[in-house]
């Protein structure tokens, strides 16, 4: 206590002092030092939990992303098969139509031949007809007579026979 007494400090306000500074620190532990260490503890745990919940919604955007990018994928494929299909259907109606265009076109060419050739041999018969009568009629004026329906006839015959 000398030491004490040769700083020039007195041992009973020392004490006092002590004890004021315990009671301090009891009242501030339990006012204040607790609760500003559970709201730290719990700022903490909210922190902790915003981290790992942006951790999961990062995970999920990246999951969400390549499901996309997959489905975006199988879309592409898809619509490109649907091209493919749509072009190939096409090609074939063409050709289809193309084939029956040409089957027509052949039976139209064949009808319109075959009209031909019987307006061909109606007209040759109508000629042929017309030389008949213009060979009986010279015959008449040649021979100055008129020819019985039997010489006629004979003359007519031999004109169409020469076909």
């Amino acid at each position: 206590m000398e030491v004490l007494e040769q700083f020039g400090i007195d041992w009973r306000l020392l004490v006092i002092q002590i004890i004021n500074f315990l009671v301090l620190m009891l009242i501030l532990k339990k006012l204040l030092y607790k609760p500003v260490m559970t709201m730290l503890e719990k700022r903490r745990s909210e922190v902790a939990a915003s981290v790992q919940a942006a951790e999961d919604m990062q995970k999920a955007k990246d999951e969400f992303s390549k499901q996309a990018a997959k489905e975006m994928e199988a879309v592409r494929q898809k619509a490109h098969d649907v091209t493919a299909r749509a072009d190939e259907t096409a090609t074939n109606i063409k050709e289809q139509a193309q084939e029956d265009a040409k089957i027509q076109a052949q039976g139209i060419v064949a009808s319109a031949k075959k009209e031909i050739a019987t307006e061909k041999e109606k007209i040759i018969d109508d000629v042929r007809s017309e030389i008949a009568d213009i060979v009986v009629e010279t015959t008449e004026k040649v021979l100055g007579q008129e020819l019985e329906g039997s010489h006629e006839g004979f003359i007519q015959r031999e004109v169409s026979a020469k076909k």
